[in-house]
């Protein structure tokens, strides 16, 4: 049995919840067009919306940060990874400000464009793939890249319900808190493993009976 590095372990849990966040911004913000938006001109529902979902947007995007920082001082090599997942954290953040305050800021931002949903859902299934560096030899964590490149790709989805980017927002959350949190299982049941910064090297004893 070997022993999971403490730091390793709190990589995933701020991913999960990050994650966790950024599926409760998208809920909010589905809420707020599928219910409000009619009413979105009065400045007390748009407030109250804007302020609660960047406020979850904010701790969320601190848990990710994190979870950024952890794999960066923890995990071993990794490059690709790590800069993907850099690109794909900076990449929700700014769909998510731009969700709620498009007039603000891009005046040609079309947050029901099929091309956007496309985009979005392939650069964040590519990150996830990237995840199969952790332990490429591991059926079992293939098969969880799998099933969570699965539930992100449904985002495309979205432009046929005529939803907006929040959606493809959502099912990306759903993907990585549960790449995540499988990850997190597969250690603990020793059925992967990940080397780490100040691991020491694992010394196999060998004992023969020959002159027994």
């Amino acid at each position: 049995m070997f022993e999971i590095n403490p730091k390793l372990q709190r990589c995933f849990t701020f991913g999960v919840w990050g994650n966790i966040c950024f599926f409760i911004f998208s809920i909010i913000c589905f809420i707020y067009y599928q219910l409000f938006g009619h009413l979105g001109d009065l400045p007390i529902i748009k407030t109250s919306f804007e302020t609660m979902a960047y406020v979850v947007e904010g701790i969320g995007f601190v848990f990710m940060l994190l979870a950024m920082i952890w794999f960066a001082r923890t995990v071993r090599q990794r490059i690709i990874m790590k800069i993907f997942f850099l690109i794909y954290i900076l990449t929700e953040l700014a769909l998510m400000v731009l969700e709620l305050s498009t007039y603000r800021v891009i005046d040609f931002y079309n947050p029901y464009s099929f091309p956007l949903a496309l985009a979005h859902a392939i650069f964040s299934a590519f990150t996830c793939f990237t995840f199969l560096s952790l332990d490429p030899k591991r059926t079992a964590l293939e098969v969880v890249i799998v099933v969570s490149v699965g539930i992100m790709l449904t985002g495309m989805l979205g432009y046929t319900m005529n939803y907006r980017i929040y959606y493809s927002i959502l099912t990306n959350a759903l993907g990585f808190a549960f790449m995540f949190t499988m990850i997190k299982f597969l250690l603990r049941q020793e059925r992967m493993e990940i080397d780490c910064y100040g691991d020491k090297a694992r010394v196999l004893e060998y004992r023969s009976d020959f002159f027994d």
